[in-house]
């Protein structure tokens, strides 16, 4: 009975948490639900847009991540992980090359790129390695050239 009470007692220290912690998750939360904030900021994509040499940052990111993830997949024929690997660089590096794009050329030269990566994706979906090595190149050359004019 006596040798129990001192356990008890440090129990009876415990400090429950601060349940304020919580309270940034909740303004996000209710942040994303406020009709009144503009679409844009309720969906997160202002924050890409806040400054131009973030964006330019991201593009040189995400263009050594293609390097880094579609090639060696595609010397080894790991053709699934190509191809997630390829769309999801895809869809990022679109969104920032829109954005930095002012001109007409730019925004067509986006597309031709985008074009060109849906050639390599169906080279890879077809499992032909000469094809998708090919296209890979042509792709990367593009992918340089369109940067080049944006960066």
């Amino acid at each position: 009975g006596l040798a129990a009470a001192p356990a008890i007692a440090a129990v009876e220290t415990i400090v429950p948490a601060n349940a304020l912690s919580a309270k940034p998750t909740l303004e996000a939360r209710d942040q994303a639900l406020d009709p009144d904030e503009d679409i844009r900021a309720r969906r997160g994509e202002t924050q890409f847009r806040t400054s131009p040499e973030a964006t330019k940052q991201r593009v040189k990111d995400s263009k050594k991540l293609f390097a880094s993830a579609v090639k060696p997949s595609v010397d080894k024929s790991y053709w699934t992980q190509g191809r997630e690997a390829l769309r999801l660089q895809l869809g990022n590096l679109r969104y920032d090359l829109n954005n930095l794009a002012t001109s007409k050329a730019d925004k067509q030269s986006i597309k031709d790129l985008s074009t060109q990566i849906e050639k390599l994706d169906y080279a890879m979906r077809a499992k032909n390695k000469a094809s998708a090595q090919a296209e890979y190149e042509k792709t990367i050359a593009l992918l340089d050239t369109v940067t080049a004019k944006l960066l």
